[in-house]
């Protein structure tokens, strides 16, 4: 399972031929993963802690000829099965409800740690994202 978010529409205004630009585009997706990546760690599920293990950005910044893409995954293998019941079933209202150890970690402004633990902060954090790349490229000259 992944989320990913994709700049092809929001940079295809601009003249990404530029390496400016596109290395702008870069560095905003590279703060930003590792943000979602932190935020999703502290909001997912903990049992034994192996899920928040399993929460990683991919190192580098996809290059999709017209736009950049950075990925945020919880899971590889057998491990994605787990990883998708647990952001599914535990998010609120699902089939399952969190753990004592995950109801002893701390709110955040998007919730209670459980399910949808990358959706959740990228879609509560997705404007102050695009805000971040708008200031990358507006300090490109």
């Amino acid at each position: 399972m992944s989320f990913e978010v994709n700049t092809k529409d929001f940079l295809g205004r601009m003249d990404l031929s530029k390496e400016v630009y596109r290395e702008a585009g870069k560095a905003a997706l590279t703060e930003n993963s590792l943000d979602l990546e932190k935020e999703a760690k502290e909001t997912c599920p903990i049992k034994e802690g192996t899920l928040q293990g399993d929460i990683i950005r991919n190192p580098g910044i996809i290059d999709l000829g017209g736009g950049i893409e950075a990925q945020v995954h919880a899971g590889t293998g057998e491990s994605r099965d787990y990883a998708l019941r647990q952001h599914e079933e535990l998010a609120p209202g699902g089939t399952n409800q969190p753990g004592e150890r995950t109801r002893a970690r701390p709110s955040k402004p998007w919730g209670r740690p459980g399910g949808k633990y990358l959706q959740r902060p990228l879609m509560h954090k997705g404007k102050a994202y695009t805000a971040n790349i708008a200031h990358h490229m507006k300090k490109v000259k």
